[in-house]
């Protein structure tokens, strides 16, 4: 899950339970709200009993008696009138089979001698004690009101928070989404711009967001820096390399002028020559390890001039197979598919790049094995039949210096160069080079090159 999705769904959780607590406030404040509102009512009724000294007493009984008998049996707000005097046992005074509506409100006004307020399943209550002058004898004011209205009005309340909550959720999630993703753009942008940053260029830099003075912004900034540091070190690296190699030119071919010499007396002891050839081979290795190194420092400067030309396929194929043939004369088999096709590249390079194709093949491959060169029009393949290389090195050949260990050891491989030289010779050409393996099969390199025009 990424990361805009969950701020947004933390937002939105966070939104739920502010909501949710919201909602639960208001419906509770509207059932109190309601419930004093029919407690009112009921003491509105109560007060018209009562006489203009607010007190409740029996003269209040004996005034309204005739009166509200006369309304027994009548219908009111949908219920039979019922006469609101009772006895101190909960017996209507005109009604005898009707029972008090809540006796618990009658014995707690009894004791209290102060109105009381309660609640009964389905209705609310209001209960009085009248107070008496000459006699002991209670009486007691007692009526209900039906919460069936309130209790609506809360339902109506909770429908209306059950469908405004989930459509305010969901328009807090739309909106979360959308500002969150406004406010990673940022981040975006500077991810997308270090995926298109590689070795081969360290010279693009981020975008710094906004005015530069928020978090993604320093960001930016930082990371900027680090590619100025890391771009100034390889630039250090690279013309090392490129002195290093152009220095070591004069003293390797010096060693190999006087070696070579040396070995052209016929009077030279044998102990001696053994020494010189040793020295002249090594001569020969370095000098073309150098020659790789200036390669590739004058491909790193964009320095690599081509003299193209069209070169046919079959020439360039004997060529370097004869020149294969001599580095490993008991090496596999090696095989050229003929072919009309034509080229057009720098013939010199296209053949370093075949015979470095070639060497790698060759020394990977039994001798019972088989190396394949086959032409097509945009390019050609070099097919062996050897060990094979493990999947996970796959993506890294073509580094400099790079080696699969398991598969290559140093004394038997070379310098880890020669695929890095393939792969900027073809590049130099506006070509691509993709390899193929299998280990215990073989593996297959597909070279094409960009169409002359």
């Amino acid at each position: 899950m990424s990361v805009r999705v969950r701020l947004a769904v933390l937002n939105v959780l966070v939104f739920a339970i502010v909501l949710g607590a919201l909602g639960v406030m208001l419906r509770v404040q509207v059932a109190q709200t309601l419930r004093e509102g029919v407690d009112w009512q009921l003491k509105r009724r109560a007060q018209r009993y009562v006489p203009r000294d607010g007190k409740y007493s029996l003269v209040a009984f004996e005034r309204w008696r005739p009166g509200l008998a006369k309304h027994i049996g009548e219908r009111r707000d949908g219920e039979l009138f019922r006469y609101p005097f009772y006895d101190s046992r909960g017996k209507n005074y005109l009604q005898p089979e009707l029972s008090a509506f809540d006796p618990v409100a009658l014995a707690q006004a009894q004791a209290t001698q102060k109105p009381v307020y309660s609640s009964i399943p389905g209705s609310r209550c209001f209960t009085v004690a009248l107070l008496t002058d000459e006699t002991n004898e209670a009486v007691y004011y007692q009526v209900a009101e039906s919460v069936a209205p309130m209790n609506e009005e809360l339902n109506r309340l909770t429908r209306t928070l059950l469908t405004l909550i989930p459509l305010a959720l969901l328009l807090a999630g739309t909106c979360g989404v959308f500002l969150t993703g406004r406010a990673l753009a940022p981040v975006r942008q500077i991810t997308d711009a270090a995926a298109r940053i590689g070795v081969e260029d360290l010279s693009e830099r981020m975008r710094v967001p906004g005015p530069g003075k928020d978090e993604f912004a320093r960001l930016a900034q930082t990371f900027n820096g680090m590619l100025e540091r890391l771009e100034a070190a390889f630039e250090r690296q690279k013309r090392f390399v490129a002195d290093a190699s152009h220095e070591l030119k004069t003293p390797l071919t010096v060693i190999k002028a006087n070696s070579s010499l040396a070995l052209a007396d016929p009077d030279l002891p044998s102990d001696y020559r053994e020494t010189l050839v040793e020295i002249d081979r090594a001569a020969d290795r370095t000098s073309r390890l150098v020659q790789d190194l200036l390669l590739l420092a004058r491909t790193d400067h964009a320095q690599l001039p081509l003299k193209e030309n069209e070169i046919s396929a079959a020439m360039l194929f004997s060529a370097a197979i004869s020149e294969a043939h001599k580095l490993y004369p008991d090496g596999a088999t090696l095989r050229q598919e003929v072919s009309q096709e034509c080229f057009w590249g720098d013939s010199h390079l296209l053949h370093r790049l075949l015979l470095n194709l070639l060497d790698n093949a060759l020394r990977h491959t039994s001798k019972e094995g088989t190396v394949t060169l086959s032409a097509q029009p945009s390019g050609f393949t070099v097919t062996d039949t050897g060990e094979g290389i493990p999947a996970e090195h796959l993506a890294h050949l073509g580094e400099r210096f790079y080696r699969v260990d398991s598969a290559r050891a140093r004394t038997g491989g070379g310098t880890g160069l020669g695929l890095a030289i393939s792969r900027a010779i073809v590049e130099a050409h506006g070509g691509t080079l993709e390899i193929q393996s299998e280990v215990g099969k073989g593996t297959t390199v597909r070279v094409t090159l960009a169409p002359h025009e």
